[in-house]
């Protein structure tokens, strides 16, 4: 007998079995196939797998299984959307029924977000989403591991409390259970981290930002790259927050603005109102100007190195005072009727554990429920080599984005995808072809990806040299950059105006002014003398 079952069993025979509760019809909606949720007619269709539910007429959270069963609305009590009291599920094959005792029952039951993804991804979850994805940087090794795994990965594995069948890369790869058909413990299928993107989609609207960092501003280096940024990264805490000092300057450049906003402190706090009145005072601002801003608040929240971070120590914070925090600020900034886009913006590693490990939270369980309060899911994207704490060798942008990428592109297929922030350190060497590689990535193979950020400050205390220090650097970043947006680029666009040509013409234009009433007295001068000369031939 196996040690754990499909949650998507263990649910319907708990539902079925335990409390006696029966099936009510979706008489008035749309039955999802796994009989799940039930949703309105205006969908169309409801939870389907083979199409992206979240562009349906009614969107994701009224026809998507995951988005329906995050809004808790039982069809006892509500019209569709809502949820089935009991889901018709198949058993997955090799599973075998488990005892009402089971001490595994009670684990399942309390959190059933497995279940729900398990019958949304049809069985399998090629992407791992429901899963702690391990041994990534070996594509041909990685496995995808139970998510309540306590130390999944780690050389003790095997005493973890699940077992070493659903926590060791070893003991899971040895049972040959393919993430394609079966939810973990499986064996990822290595063509799921080859990216392929249909040429037609490398055409669309983009928009690439910069943190200048301290060393060099923004127009130094635009002048030194020989390129055009269409947008500022800037971090600020809450407390210094100025709309007029901040933000306007680039706004009336024709930049965007990605503003991020450090809250310093810990979720009960925020959630508590600590900070409204400076969130207030540049809400208020901001209305005022009308302009669009993207904010990115609590951002990479899967840490635990912020005071906002869900794994952070010493702290009361937890997955659920992260989500009321969240859509805390969110609501609080919308009220102040500014024009705010808003990024839900992870980190590419969960935070660590009090024994030196990883949590194994899946990227799907923070952004369960907070849908509507979310325009782009972003994450940050970094080669770490030869960073002091990184063990791991060159990676390419491709082989750090994907795995998220996917997992993303899977639990939120109407959203936006941003890379937050990015770059490479140059301690092992190739850093201008991981550049080169990274533009290449982004225009061919990442096409849901419409903006990303280039980090170019250096964490000296951190070994992380992010700056472009070399002449093939800039070339590789230049010759990148160019590339991109010429091939990304609509047929009819316009060709993108350059600030700093209209402010170098400005210049110019006096002086041709000056010269030509030069020119024009010195002409009267000519034509007297050319008279005088006349006579004199």
């Amino acid at each position: 007998m196996r040690e754990m079952w499909s949650a998507a069993v263990v649910l319907a025979l708990a539902t079925a079995g335990l409390t006696g509760a029966s099936e009510p019809a979706c008489s008035v909606g749309i039955q999802s196939q796994d009989g799940a949720v039930c949703c309105p007619d205006s969908c169309g269709d409801c939870g389907s797998a083979e199409i992206q539910c979240g562009t349906l007429p009614g969107g994701y959270d009224q026809c998507c299984t995951e988005g329906v069963l995050a809004q808790s609305r039982p069809c006892s009590q509500f019209e569709p959307p809502c949820s089935l009291d009991t889901a018709a599920v198949k058993a997955l094959p090799e599973e075998e029924p488990v005892p009402a005792q089971s001490s595994s029952l009670a684990m399942v039951l309390s959190d059933p977000t497995a279940d729900q993804a398990t019958r949304r991804l049809g069985g399998g979850d090629k992407f791992c989403v429901t899963g702690a994805l391990l041994d990534v940087a070996k594509e041909s090794n990685a496995v995808c591991a139970n998510a309540k795994c306590k130390i999944a990965g780690t050389a003790q594995c095997d005493e973890d409390p699940l077992g070493a069948s659903q926590c060791c890369p070893r003991t899971i790869k040895d049972k040959n259970r393919t993430c394609d058909k079966y939810p973990p413990p499986c064996v990822m299928n290595p063509e799921r981290f080859i990216i392929t993107a249909p040429v037609k989609s490398i055409k669309r609207p983009t928009t690439i930002g910069i943190l200048p960092g301290p060393s060099m501003s923004l127009q130094q280096r635009e002048k030194t790259y020989g390129v055009q940024f269409d947008s500022i990264l800037m971090y600020t805490d809450v407390q210094g927050l100025n709309f007029m000092k901040q933000v306007k300057p680039y706004l009336d450049q024709g930049m965007k603005v990605q503003m991020v906003v450090e809250l310093g402190d810990t979720y009960a706090n925020i959630i508590a109102g600590k900070y409204d009145y400076w969130m207030q005072k540049f809400g208020e601002t901001a209305a005022r100007d009308g302009r669009e801003v993207t904010l990115r608040m609590l951002h990479e929240f899967n840490g635990s190195w912020y005071k906002w971070c869900v794994f952070t120590p010493g702290t009361d914070n937890n997955m659920q005072l992260f989500k009321q925090a969240y859509k805390y600020v969110v609501t609080f900034m919308r009220k102040t009727k500014g024009n705010f886009k808003f990024q839900l913006s992870y980190a590419m590693r969960n935070g660590e554990t009090p024994d030196g490990g990883r949590y194994t939270t899946p990227a799907k369980d923070f952004y369960t429920g907070l849908a509507p309060y979310v325009d782009e899911v972003c994450v940050s994207a970094y080669n770490l080599c030869g960073a002091n704490d990184y063990t791991g060798s060159n990676a390419s942008l491709e082989q750090i984005l994907a795995p998220w990428y996917n997992q993303v592109r899977t639990f939120a297929p109407d959203k936006n995808i941003c890379v937050a922030e990015m770059g490479s350190t140059g301690k092992c060497k190739g850093k201008a072809k991981w550049i080169t590689q990274a533009w290449s990535a982004l225009e061919t193979k990442f096409t849901k990806i419409s903006t990303f950020n280039w980090f170019l400050e250096d964490k000296p205390q951190l070994g992380r040299d992010w700056d472009l220090s070399s002449r093939s650097e800039i070339e590789a970043f230049h010759n990148g950059f160019r590339q991109f947006k010429k091939a990304t680029a609509a047929p009819n666009a316009k060709p993108q105006r350059s600030r700093r040509k209209r402010t170098e013409r400005r210049a110019p234009r006096k002086k041709v002014q000056k010269k030509g009433r030069r020119k024009r007295r010195s002409g009267r001068r000519k034509k007297r003398g050319g008279r005088a000369r006349n006579v004199t031939v």
